[in-house]
């Protein structure tokens, strides 16, 4: 969650990397944002299969999903043995 929004929490799409470890407290994730930067996050949430049907969410992977490329390129073809499905999608507040 973004503080700086309190008392409404901000929730954006990232992607999940995998776990941060010797990062801030116990269960905290590497998350790939839209600009293409790393940051280590303790909460995230994953897209529910139905918000993933949503033109909203779809509109905001695809968005995403071209920022990235952008940012950092396509690497996706050569990552092997990735401990999550590519299509996964999660919210990290």
């Amino acid at each position: 969650m973004d503080n700086a929004s309190f008392p409404e929490s901000r929730k954006d799409l990232g992607r999940w990397i995998g776990v941060s470890h010797r990062v801030g407290q116990a269960m905290c994730f590497w998350i790939l944002t839209w600009n293409g930067t790393v940051i280590s996050r303790s909460s995230v949430q994953a897209v529910n299969p139905d918000e993933l049907k949503t033109d909203t969410i779809k509109d905001q992977i695809q968005a995403s999903d071209r920022s990235i490329k952008t940012k950092i390129g396509n690497h996706i073809n050569s990552l092997i043995d990735l401990p999550f499905a590519r299509q996964e999608a999660f919210i990290y507040p």
